[in-house]
Protein backbone atom coordinates (compact mmCIF):
# COMPACT_ATOMS: atom_id res chain seq x y z
CA UNK A 1 0.00 0.00 0.00
CA UNK A 2 1.54 3.31 -1.11
CA UNK A 3 0.51 6.29 0.96
CA UNK A 4 1.68 9.88 0.84
CA UNK A 5 3.86 10.55 3.85
CA UNK A 6 4.26 14.16 4.93
CA UNK A 7 7.31 14.93 7.03
CA UNK A 8 8.51 18.07 8.75
CA UNK A 9 12.01 19.40 8.12
CA UNK A 10 13.09 18.14 11.53
CA UNK A 11 11.72 14.65 10.85
CA UNK A 12 13.46 14.57 7.48
CA UNK A 13 16.76 15.53 9.12
CA UNK A 14 16.25 12.82 11.72
CA UNK A 15 15.60 10.28 8.96
CA UNK A 16 18.82 11.34 7.20
CA UNK A 17 20.76 10.85 10.44
CA UNK A 18 19.29 7.37 10.88
CA UNK A 19 20.26 6.42 7.32
CA UNK A 20 23.79 7.67 7.87
CA UNK A 21 24.09 5.62 11.07
CA UNK A 22 22.95 2.53 9.19
CA UNK A 23 25.54 3.21 6.48
CA UNK A 24 28.18 3.64 9.21
CA UNK A 25 27.32 0.25 10.70
CA UNK A 26 27.51 -1.34 7.24
CA UNK A 27 30.58 0.45 5.79
CA UNK A 28 32.43 1.65 8.88
CA UNK A 29 34.28 4.99 8.70
CA UNK A 30 33.96 5.02 4.90
CA UNK A 31 30.19 5.22 5.33
CA UNK A 32 30.49 8.74 6.71
CA UNK A 33 32.49 10.11 3.79
CA UNK A 34 30.54 11.80 1.00
CA UNK A 35 30.25 9.34 -1.86
CA UNK A 36 31.00 11.90 -4.58
CA UNK A 37 34.40 12.77 -3.14
CA UNK A 38 37.08 12.43 -5.80
CA UNK A 39 34.63 12.64 -8.72
CA UNK A 40 34.94 15.42 -11.28
CA UNK A 41 32.63 18.39 -10.78
CA UNK A 42 29.52 18.70 -12.93
CA UNK A 43 30.35 22.40 -13.24
CA UNK A 44 33.91 21.86 -14.43
CA UNK A 45 35.26 22.30 -17.94
CA UNK A 46 37.06 19.76 -20.09
CA UNK A 47 40.85 19.82 -19.83
CA UNK A 48 41.10 20.71 -23.56
CA UNK A 49 38.99 23.83 -23.00
CA UNK A 50 41.08 24.80 -20.00
CA UNK A 51 44.29 24.42 -22.01
CA UNK A 52 42.88 26.61 -24.81
CA UNK A 53 41.95 29.35 -22.35
CA UNK A 54 45.42 29.30 -20.80
CA UNK A 55 47.04 29.54 -24.25
CA UNK A 56 44.85 32.52 -25.14
CA UNK A 57 45.71 34.16 -21.83
CA UNK A 58 49.43 33.85 -22.57
CA UNK A 59 49.15 35.65 -25.92
CA UNK A 60 50.52 39.16 -26.11
CA UNK A 61 47.21 40.97 -26.72
CA UNK A 62 45.70 39.46 -23.56
CA UNK A 63 48.72 39.98 -21.32
CA UNK A 64 47.14 42.81 -19.25
CA UNK A 65 43.93 40.88 -18.56
CA UNK A 66 43.67 38.88 -15.38
CA UNK A 67 42.67 39.13 -11.75
CA UNK A 68 42.00 42.69 -10.68
CA UNK A 69 42.78 44.11 -7.26
CA UNK A 70 40.93 47.07 -5.83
Amino acid sequence: MNELLTMSKRERHYLDVIHRLARYRKDGDAGLVHRHRGCPSNRGHRSETRAQVIELYKQREYRNYGPQTT
